[in-house]
């Protein structure tokens, strides 16, 4: 399994400007979902943020597969995107809402492998 994974996704920021289009790079050995304004912007390492995945939940929407959350440090992030791609759990503590590790299913346009 590589170490990363990236591709666009839409994240839920507030009522008024709603879902925002960002580029997102999940590293599982360093244990972070960091995000981007654009693919561009990553490749200049202008990161806009990141959420630490060490301890989080992961939710999907049981009517939208496409639609998930992370939930850590008691602060709830949401995102969404085209299609799911899945992969074997990565090498730190991810849960469902069961409280069982689960297996991670992002929903990732590209899907893509760095």
């Amino acid at each position: 399994m590589a170490s990363i994974m990236e591709g666009p996704l839409s994240k839920w920021t507030n009522v008024m400007k709603g879902w925002q289009y960002r580029w997102f790079v999940l590293d599982y050995n360093a244990g972070l979902l960091s995000y981007y304004t654009s693919k561009d912007k990553m490749m200049r390492g202008s990161r806009r943020g990141c959420v630490r995945l060490r301890g989080a939940v992961i939710g999907i929407d049981d009517e939208d597969d496409s639609t998930f959350t992370i939930t850590v440090d008691q602060k709830t992030f949401h995102f969404q995107g085209e299609s799911l791609v899945c992969f074997s759990p990565p090498p730190l503590s991810l849960t469902s809402h069961s409280g069982k590790e689960m297996y991670a299913c992002w929903p990732l346009l590209a899907g893509r492998r760095a």
